[in-house]
């Protein structure tokens, strides 16, 4: 190549770099971060001395518009390097190496197949493109370096964003599990939600930050109405909605948040009633009399061992008696109630509405954003402990020879379930909540 040409080359890749609006990279070690989410490139490039240049950008960038989602979708997170070597360079013994976890400690790196080069204009330009982001959302540290002869004679190092499209499902709750996601720090290029799509967070506390935010009428809700009052196992409190903090440089589209915590579980059963009733009354006394007269001789018949019968003529002075009664004896007394139980136990706490923060710090005229938060309700108070045993029933009064004899009292009722339990407690809603757009504070 012409050393007109090469200058020429160089002029043109310098009034790109000054253009550029992408991720820095640098070929020192530094590691930049690049603003992929709507960036008109999106790409990191770098230029040596030597004439390598190492370019990487996403596949397929989503225009200020949108008027590419499609295609952008369909090669969401696909990066491509393009190493640009001169000819003079490109040797047998030139070498590329890659690792897409450069700031590991074992980065892992790879060497990367140059059977894609194309000759141009005096360079011979590799391509690799890779996809990220299929395991894990967060960010990538990326490097490519050239070897020459086996000495280093280039090398560049960024940090790549995810982008995350969220979508409109109808069949299942579309969870953060489901996107690879948990409590924690997220960094987006693009975050979009589809039109009507709705992300449960279940009480996560996550904090995302994003260049770039579009929402077409979506959601975000803690839980779901039906989870939200659905009691908790008994004895336990409500879950929280947890914590959402979310960040956009940009932000278009209609967004609303629906922070819920769920319904506490049911008390405890009150305390069963120790003891029991008191005892019932003894009946009274039966009354009788007895009158006695003289009585005349008369004869006994007095059995034998040898089962002979002998009358026997015995004078006996003794009396004739006549018992008679004047009044039966009385029944016991029935058995007191037994005492009642104890009150059920108070319901579980109802989880809070959790906290939420947005800040949009450029925000396009159609922005709308919404936030309802509604604390979950105190659970239902438990039931009454069960009442104790009756007393038990009064003795009968004596019974005299010639009364008819009294039945003891029945035993007492058993005494009556304890009253149910309160309601548990509902939590207030927190004054650390935020929604900021453009500066205007909206919540």
């Amino acid at each position: 190549m012409s050393k007109n040409m090469y200058r020429l080359t160089l002029i043109l890749v310098s009034l790109f770099l000054a253009m550029n609006l992408g991720c820095q990279g640098s070929s020192s070690g530094e590691k930049k971060e690049a603003p992929t989410g709507g960036a008109p490139e999106g790409q990191t490039t770098k230029v040596f001395p030597n004439g390598i240049m190492i370019d990487i950008a996403k596949l397929v960038e989503l225009r200020e518009d949108q008027s590419n989602f499609p295609e952008f979708k369909e090669n969401l997170n696909v990066f491509q390097a393009r190493i640009s070597i001169p000819e003079t360079l490109y040797k047998a013994s030139t070498e590329i190496r890659r690792s897409h976890k450069a700031d590991a400690v074992n980065p892992g790196y790879e060497v990367v197949p140059k059977a894609s080069a194309e000759y141009k204009d005096g360079y011979y330009v590799v391509t690799d493109t890779f996809r990220l982001f299929e395991r894990s959302l967060v960010k990538s540290s990326v490097a490519y370096k050239v070897y020459v002869d086996e000495k280093a004679a280039a090398g560049n190092t960024v940090i790549l964003l995810p982008d995350l499209v969220v979508p409109k499902v109808t069949d299942k709750a579309l969870t953060l599990d489901a996107l690879g996601m948990a409590s924690g720090k997220y960094e987006f290029g693009n975050l979009i939600l589809e039109r009507d799509a709705v992300l449960f967070t279940q009480g996560a506390e996550i904090q995302l930050f994003t260049n770039r935010l579009i929402s077409d009428q979506a959601r975000i809700e803690t839980f779901s109405h039906e989870e939200a009052i659905k009691a908790a196992d008994d004895l336990d409190n409500g879950r929280s909605g947890g914590a959402i903090y979310l960040q956009a440089k940009t932000g278009t589209g209609s967004l609303h948040v629906e922070m819920r915590g769920t319904k506490g579980g049911k008390g405890a059963i009150g305390d069963n009633a120790s003891g029991t009733g008191t005892t019932g009354g003894t009946g009274a006394d039966g009354v009788a009399y007895t009158e006695c007269e003289p009585h005349p001789r008369f004869a006994v018949s007095v059995p034998r061992e040898s089962d002979v019968l002998m009358m026997v003529n015995r004078p006996i002075e003794t009396q004739r008696c006549y018992s008679w009664c004047e009044r039966n004896p009385g029944s016991g007394g029935q058995g007191g109630k037994g005492p009642t139980g104890g009150k059920g136990k108070k319901g579980g706490t109802g989880g809070s509405s959790g906290t939420i923060n947005i800040l949009v710090n450029k925000a396009q005229p159609n922005v709308q954003i919404t936030v309802n938060r509604i604390p979950g309700e105190g659970g239902e108070g438990g039931e009454g402990g069960k009442g104790g045993s009756g007393g038990a029933g009064g003795a009968a009064g004596s019974q005299p020879r010639s009364c008819k004899a009294a039945s003891a009292g029945a035993t007492g009722p058993t005494g009556d379930q304890g009253p149910k339990g309160d309601s548990g407690d509902v939590i207030e809603l927190d004054n650390t909540s935020s929604v900021i757009v453009d500066g205007k504070e909206i919540l």
